[in-house]
């Protein structure tokens, strides 16, 4: 009997010519406690990648390579899922993360939050800063009572296009920061000082200056993070600047730092 038995197990694992790759399971109800089989999968990737490390390190990877299927569900990430060059296999014993049997699993570095757990603004200081008309129709929600505590830090003085501030999806749609205006652009009024200029080294260095109509930026006046994002010099150098001071009496506004090219163009018009 064990002289039969063993036959068919070389028939089984010698079948085509090859073995088999290792499969491993992950779902998102699994326990990383579990074997990481389809009927005990891992409940996270991190678990299954070192399943494999530990194989190679016992010299025990599958000659075919391997397989991590990855069942439907919804797998938070509170960390970036690394891989590196010891998890990745070769030609003839490549390293595979699928999805199982066409589901769909969905890695999500967020945080779902449910329209329950917001609540209408009340706090003054902020209610001041919105247009009446908008009071009872802006919602506010405490995102450190569901763990999240990294806002992105504060931003510099001058930076361009995307600054790691986080993101708000609503229904799969992104959301974009409160601004004004909603859409287009706001024109500024005249150049009082167009400061120094950078891109030609000039030093020390002086933010610019320039006039504005109307008073919405007098809502302002509470903030203490002000950002102006424009096309201050070119129409194809666009750069966001940090607010100093907003002087109503003057209807000026100071940048906290120079623009590269200088407020208005090279010429300072």
């Amino acid at each position: 009997m064990k002289f039969a038995f063993l036959l068919i197990f070389v028939f089984l694992a010698g079948f085509n010519g090859q073995a088999a790759p290792a499969e491993i399971f992950v779902a998102a109800d699994g326990r990383d406690t579990n074997s990481g089989t389809k009927r005990k999968p891992y409940a996270t990737l991190e678990r299954a990648r070192d399943q494999l490390r530990k194989l190679k390190a016992k010299k025990k990877f599958p000659p075919q390579g391997a397989i991590i299927w990855i069942r439907a569900g919804t797998y938070p990430l509170t960390k970036t899922f690394e891989l590196s060059e010891q998890d990745s296999g070769s030609t003839n014993a490549p390293v595979f993360i699928r999805a199982f049997d066409d589901q769909q699993p969905r890695l999500i570095g967020g945080v779902e939050l449910l329209l329950s757990d917001f609540h209408p603004v009340t706090d003054p200081t902020f209610l001041r800063r919105l247009d009446v008309s908008a009071r009872t129709n802006v919602l506010e929600i405490e995102l450190r009572k569901f763990g999240v505590t990294d806002f992105g830090g504060l931003w510099p003085e001058v930076f361009r296009g995307y600054n790691g501030w986080p993101e708000l999806f609503c229904e799969g749609t992104p959301m974009h920061l409160a601004r004004w205006p909603n859409a287009g652009f706001a024109r500024m009024g005249a150049v009082l000082d167009s400061g120094s200029k950078p891109r030609y080294g000039e030093k020390p260095d002086r933010p610019g200056k320039f006039t504005y109509e109307g008073n919405r930026p007098e809502r302002w006046l509470t903030s203490d993070e002000i950002f102006l994002d424009g096309f201050w010099s070119y129409k194809w150098y666009n750069e966001c600047l940090k607010v100093a001071k907003v002087l109503p009496a003057e209807h000026t506004i100071l940048f906290a730092a120079p623009h590269l090219y200088g407020v208005g163009g090279p010429s300072g018009g």
